[in-house]
């Protein structure tokens, strides 16, 4: 998904052109829109993309609810995409960069997936995850180039904390959610989740990725950087420079 256009569509209706730049050149608090207007936005893009497999999963459904959830991997891949498009979706409207959605020979980049995994982590209730995403927020906003949060979150910093999330993830299916991503339309591959299922776990799963973007530095100005957060900018600052020094 390309974020200019993602938020030009999102915001030509109520704001100049002027504003709009803005917020695709900075982000969209940069561009002083009120954040309770993001707010309703990012409710917006939630209700869809919980409609989107909730409608595929109650045309489709499966006999035995819950009990077949175990058996059917391959649409579990399905709803994690959706998932996975409106966190790409709320970190726009929050003040993340571009995330880059390019596959390579059928692998995407590790920043995207570390990143991406880092906010199944926080949808999932993963307290280091939240901490980690608050800290890459933070480093963002004071300026760190894109290149070095990449590697902390690849190798340094951050990737302790993308290995902690992956532990309540099969790995395989990780693998294969990451794969199926950013497709230009999510393929119906038998049955599907039931849609009472999904419609009562996706949206809960939303709100928690929303309500930790909603109050980050990028998003608030007024964000009160905790020691964590300020020990993980730090601890990435610091190993940039042993890295400079070693080469």
């Amino acid at each position: 998904m390309d974020r200019a256009k993602f938020l030009q569509k999102q915001f030509e209706k109520n704001h100049p052109q002027s504003v709009i730049d803005d917020a695709i050149r900075h982000n969209p608090a940069h561009a002083g829109i009120d954040s309770a207007e993001i707010g309703k936005i990012a409710d917006e893009v939630i209700k869809y993309e919980r409609n989107c497999v909730s409608g595929i999963s109650a045309a489709l459904g499966i006999p035995g609810g819950a009990a077949m959830v175990a058996t059917v991997p391959a649409d579990m891949v399905q709803y994690y995409g959706y998932m996975l498009r409106a966190a790409q979706e709320l970190m726009y409207l929050y003040g993340f960069p571009e995330i880059d959605a390019t596959e390579r020979e059928g692998v995407f980049d590790a920043e995207t997936m570390n990143v991406l995994t880092l906010c199944l982590g926080v949808m999932y209730g993963v307290y280091q995850a939240n901490v980690a995403l608050k800290a890459m927020a933070a480093a963002l906003g004071r300026g760190v180039e894109k290149k070095l949060l990449a590697m902390a979150l690849t190798k340094g910093t951050f990737y302790p904390m993308v290995k902690s999330v992956l532990k309540w993830f099969n790995v395989n299916l990780t693998k294969k959610v990451f794969a199926g991503f950013f497709k230009k339309a999510v393929p119906v591959v038998g049955g599907v989740v039931g849609g009472g299922i999904t419609y009562l776990s996706f949206k809960p799963c939303c709100d928690r990725l929303k309500a930790s973007l909603h109050d980050t530095l990028l998003s608030n100005p007024k964000h009160h950087t905790t020691e964590e957060e300020r020990q993980m900018v730090d601890e990435m600052l610091a190993q940039d420079v042993e890295y400079v020094e070693m080469t």
